[in-house]
């Protein structure tokens, strides 16, 4: 499956990104009109849990905070917010855990909008349990697979901070939808 390719989008530029199986991204900026192209950049990614990234480089050593939503990333990185357009054609869809306990917490500082959900209540895959609003954008926390909601830490209006859990999960095979 690595090293995997595809195309960002950051606004109007674009980079071609590889994905190495040893944890090394390179990012390579494509000409757009007059825009002169900076050299590609390598980093090194580790992944630290809950959407949260350490990157480190030649001219960057810094954690950042990613939300996943279908084919676009959030990123939040020294207090800046990137919309990254990915390009996956032909990509495999991420598998999810197979099985056990799940906790959901913020990507970033952010405010709770509305708790969609319950303790006892079971969802499906993708379902929006919490939607959070951070820096004028809604960020919804998904189901990362069918699951019962165990518990839930939140409420409407508290501000949270990164890996705060929000929401528990206890995966369910075959789970029934609700």
């Amino acid at each position: 499956m690595l090293p995997r390719k595809t195309v960002a989008r950051i606004g109007e530029a674009t980079a071609a990104v590889e994905l190495q199986a040893d944890g090394h991204v390179t990012v390579s900026p494509t000409p757009s009109g007059d825009t002169p192209v900076d050299a590609p950049a390598t980093y090194r990614v580790h992944y630290l849990g809950h959407g949260r990234v350490r990157l480190s480089g030649p001219r960057l050593a810094t954690v950042a905070y990613v939300v996943d939503a279908d084919s676009e990333r959030w990123v939040f990185i020294d207090g800046a917010v990137l919309r990254v357009e990915l390009d996956q054609r032909g990509a495999r869809r991420r598998r999810s855990r197979a099985g056990g306990h799940d906790s959901l917490a913020a990507p970033m500082p952010a405010t709770v909008v509305q708790v969609l959900v319950q303790p006892g209540v079971t969802v499906a895959r993708g379902a929006p349990l919490v939607i959070l609003e951070a820096m004028k954008m809604e960020l919804p926390l998904r189901a990362p697979h069918d699951a019962v909601v165990t518990s839930v830490r939140c409420q409407e209006g508290d501000l949270v901070q990164p890996g705060e859990p929000l929401v528990e999960l206890h995966d369910v095979a075959g789970a029934e939808r609700s």
